[in-house]
């Protein structure tokens, strides 16, 4: 983008032709973006309980009073 471009740009004063001449359509729109942040799940998810790995307890990871 030539500075020109630039410099008008920043200063809020292009004409739309001044955009088309270098190949810039501003007056198309931009597509919606979906701002959810909701995962969809292909599958159904379910937790299972899990016990803590001796190699953790040998490494000092986790506390002794953790060993069931």
């Amino acid at each position: 983008m030539p500075w020109q471009l630039w410099l008008c740009w920043a200063n809020s004063a292009c004409p739309r032709r001044s955009w088309l001449e270098h190949g810039f359509d501003i007056a198309l729109r931009q597509e919606s973006v979906d701002r959810s942040n909701v995962v969809p799940l292909i599958r159904i998810l379910e937790a299972q309980p899990v016990s803590v790995p001796s190699w953790a307890f040998d490494q000092q990871l986790v506390h002794p009073s953790a060993r069931h």
